[in-house]
Formats: C-alpha cells, sequence, structure tokens
C-alpha cells in the first residue's frame, strides 16, 4: 500500500509523488491523462477518479489525482522551503499540525515515444527543478477561457498547477501544459 498524511483538509494527501519511493525524490512524470484503452475524445473536464485518472490506473481506486479546488485547500496550508542534499523542498503544514514534503520537481518536455506507451514515464528533458512544484490536478481549463488565447488547437486544454517559489501562493495554470509532464501527488 502507499502512505498517506491527513492535513486537516477535505481529503488526505499521500507522502510521495507516483514512481517516487520517499517523499525527497521527484517520481515520474506523465501526461494529463491515462489513456491505456480509451477514446480520448470524450475526456471529462475533471477526470478525478476516472479510467483517465493516471493516479487510480496505477494505485488503484482507492487514490486519485487532486482535484483543483483540493489542490487550493492544500495551498492554504503553511508552506515553508528548506534544502537538503543541493535539493529544494516544501514542507506542507495543515491546521493540525501533520506535514508533507514536496520536492521542487519542475517538468519533463513531453517525450514522443509516449505516443505508443501509455504505462511508461516520460523521459523528457528536465526543466524547472529546484524552481517549481508542479503537480497535476485531474480538473481542466473551461474551453471558453482557452480557445479565445489558442483558437486553433484542436485539443482540450490541460492544466497544471504551479506553487511559485516567492510563495505568494498565487496558483498558475499553464495553458501549454500537453506539451509538458508533471508529477502526481495524489490523494484518498
Amino acid at each position: 500500500g502507499h502512505e498517506y498524511v491527513d492535513l486537516g483538509l477535505s481529503v488526505s494527501w499521500a507522502t510521495c509523488n507516483i514512481g517516487a519511493s520517499n517523499p525527497y525524490e521527484n517520481g515520474d512524470y506523465y501526461p494529463f491523462y491515462y489513456w491505456g484503452t480509451q477514446s480520448v475524445k470524450n475526456v471529462p473536464y475533471d477526470i478525478c477518479g476516472t479510467v483517465w485518472d493516471r493516479a487510480t490506473h496505477l494505485w488503484g481506486k482507492k487514490w486519485r489525482m487532486p482535484s483543483y479546488s483540493e489542490i487550493q485547500e492544500l495551498a492554504k496550508c503553511k508552506w515553508t522551503t528548506f534544502e537538503k542534499n543541493g535539493h529544494k523542498y516544501a514542507k506542507v503544514q495543515g491546521q493540525n499540525g501533520n506535514c508533507i514534503i514536496m520536492p521542487f520537481n519542475g517538468h519533463r518536455m513531453y517525450d514522443e515515444a509516449m505516443d505508443y506507451n501509455a504505462e511508461s514515464p516520460c523521459n523528457g528533458e528536465l526543466c524547472n527543478e529546484n524552481e517549481f512544484v508542479q503537480l497535476w490536478s485531474g480538473t481542466r481549463l473551461h474551453k471558453n477561457e482557452y480557445y479565445q488565447y489558442y483558437p486553433n488547437i484542436s485539443y482540450d486544454p490541460y492544466i497544471s498547477l504551479l506553487f511559485p517559489n516567492d510563495w505568494d501562493k498565487k496558483l498558475h495554470t499553464d495553458l501549454g501544459a500537453s506539451s509538458f509532464c508533471y508529477a502526481i501527488r495524489p490523494v484518498t
């Protein structure tokens, strides 16, 4: 099984990212949804806990990707940064005093080999390590908001939620995230 921590929020958070053996490892990076046996034409805006949710696919039905509102809850916790062995981390403490560790893991560029293997993690170039905590949410942006910027792009928007290193706790959405792979911190 996988360990989790109750931070006093609406869900409990896994102690580490998918693919990591401890909280200090970045873990694996993946595209937004798992497409193994599914058509990707009718992917809903919220894939949390669905057949497209990679956390559910890899860790079982008890686990799923966090929703946008759940990541907003996490952002309201107490975040403090520290360094260990040359890497940057955040300690995220809930009101109940419990905490989790988040590596400043950055993201990877999409690896075209992934087009042929839905199971494998992304091995593209690593970017923004030690600059950002970058994680997938299972909730996407609304289509209208996306298409006013990119009217000719035929795929739906993907959302990535970034915690900037100045810790103003503003959630940034990345409209170009389809070309990036991010880590997943599951919730239960």
